[in-house]
């Protein structure tokens, strides 16, 4: 009977420390952010976190209320939230669809009975863009042109080529748009990779801004190496990097993802075009397979879409890992999540939009599954994007409070102890600092900030370690005036000693 009852606690203790379902899903579906990455060979550590975002819903099926029109979205390219309304570009249904966040369709946009414009219906639509005042501008790719609807889907004006010397041998293939403050009309081009092209109201030809650079990569390099004369010659010519999507925000600055890079995927440009965004590695570096002459089965991240909510907080989309990644202004990795998965909610099959609301909400387009994702932040996430906002805001004692809340939830979370170690400089509480930045393992920070507290320590006794200074001189002094004159009495001394004994 007692081995029975042994062997049924026994069992009963291994049922118990299994993973329930609800436990393995938060497993599954745990955050991480990237501590170090350094390239195609380089180390990528991932750090576990708590769940950054839960899934708030699935769009599969839009609800057509009646209409006839297609009730699934066909190799969607863009999407745009505004106002709690989604605005997608359905490429395959040649349309643009509003959908509120239940999926129903409240426009669809897909033809024009004007006489100011070229052609009747939409054709491959790939890129869309809302203003304040909820009116739509539609890159109708197919049509080579700009078309611009008010917020009932009536047909306002296009845009096409304009005319400049400069675009003589230009072919105008809009694919994504956004518009700036001034009413300056921002695009990309299909098949041009010279930047941003800049078009007035008047469908004038402004300019072209931000034109990416070309290098030699690593794998040009290789190339060389091993490449015959032949092959060289044919990859002579090399091209700058295009852009993949962008966004402006209300200061006017671009953010952008480049791609077909080693690093600088992500930038954000001035108003001279000029990247600002510190450089290095974003994203992951991935191998599917052995390195050799004939093979190379490694990857680049692939970042297809970026945004920036209203904390700052830039999210850029990487379609190779479908995975988000969460980044400061400084360019630190704040958590990621995400991966591949088909009919899964957190995981994605080909995603290439990505969103974020006015309200906090993530938005995610994945072609493949024909779906929108919308995610909502996690307790976490919120008080990350507080601490990140008050913290680049300049208000640093308040940031400190929710990064105390976010090390409630995650006692090791490095960036949270760094801002907090940064924070703590600015109040110049250094030995509270150097703690933080110890459990931050930032060398640098620590360095930095040691070097800081000898200096306050020296100003701040400089006085009384001047007086120990001139006192121990004095003191040396006088004791070595001492001594020389017990000295010359004992030499005295001695030397009479001697001449009465003679």
């Amino acid at each position: 009977m007692k081995k029975i009852i042994v062997v049924l606690v026994l069992l009963a203790a291994l049922f118990m420390a299994l993973p329930t379902s609800a436990n393995a899903e938060l497993l599954d579906s745990t955050s991480y952010y990237v501590n170090e990455s350094t390239g195609i060979f380089g180390k990528t550590n991932q750090i576990p976190i708590p769940k950054s975002f839960t899934n708030e819903r699935v769009i599969l099926q839009l609800d057509i209320k009646g209409q006839d029109v297609p009730s699934q979205l066909k190799n969607p390219t863009d999407m745009f939230v505004h106002d709690g309304y989604m605005y997608v570009a359905d490429t395959g249904n040649n349309r643009i669809v509003k959908l509120s966040m239940s999926g129903e369709i409240l426009l669809n946009i897909n033809s024009f009975d004007h006489e100011e414009s070229s052609f009747k219906n939409l054709k491959a639509p790939e890129g869309v863009y809302v203003d304040a005042d909820g009116d739509i501008f539609i890159s109708d790719t197919g049509n080579k042109r700009i078309v611009h609807v008010d917020r009932f889907g009536n047909f306002v004006e296009q845009f096409v080529k304009p005319e400049s010397e400069a675009l003589k041998n230009t072919e105008f293939e809009p694919t994504r748009l956004y518009i700036n403050n001034s009413g300056l009309i921002y695009m990309l081009l299909k098949k041009d990779f010279q930047g941003f092209m800049v078009i007035n109201g008047n469908n004038e030809y402004i300019g072209s801004t931000g034109s990416t650079w070309v290098t030699a990569s690593f794998l040009d390099w290789l190339w060389r190496k091993i490449g015959t004369e032949q092959q060289l010659m044919s990859r002579s010519s090399l091209v700058a990097p295009p852009y993949r999507d962008f966004i402006i925000d209300k200061n006017g600055m671009i953010y952008a993802v480049v791609v077909t890079v080693e690093e600088n995927q992500i930038v954000k440009l001035n108003s001279m075009g000029e990247n600002i965004y510190p450089e290095g590695n974003y994203g992951e570096y991935w191998s599917s397979g052995q390195v050799s002459r004939n093979n190379l089965l490694f990857k680049y991240p692939y970042f297809v879409d970026i945004d920036v909510d209203n904390y700052g907080i830039i999210y850029a989309l990487d379609q190779n890992t479908r995975t988000i990644y969460m980044y400061d202004s400084e360019g630190n990795n704040l958590a990621t999540f995400g991966g591949y998965g088909s009919g899964r909610v957190d995981k994605f099959m080909t995603p290439v939009g990505l969103c974020v609301g006015e309200d906090g909400l993530l938005y995610v387009l994945d072609q493949a599954q024909s779906a929108i994702q919308i995610f909502r932040p996690t307790y976490f996430t919120e008080q990350l994007r507080l601490g990140v906002n008050l913290y680049e805001s300049g208000r640093y004692a308040e940031a400190r409070d929710h990064w105390q809340e976010v090390l409630e939830i995650d006692a090791t979370y490095m960036f949270a102890h760094r801002a907090m170690g940064k924070a703590l400089v600015k109040e110049q509480k250094y030995v509270e600092a150097l703690a933080e930045y110890k459990l931050a393992e930032d060398t640098e920070g620590y360095s930095q900030t040691f070097k800081k507290y000898k200096n306050m320590i020296v100003q701040e006794y400089f006085v009384w370690i001047a007086l120990a200074v001139v006192a121990f001189i004095a003191l040396v002094l006088f004791a070595f005036i001492k001594i020389k004159r017990y000295s010359d009495k004992l030499h005295y001394k001695i030397t009479t000693w001697n001449g009465g004994a003679d």
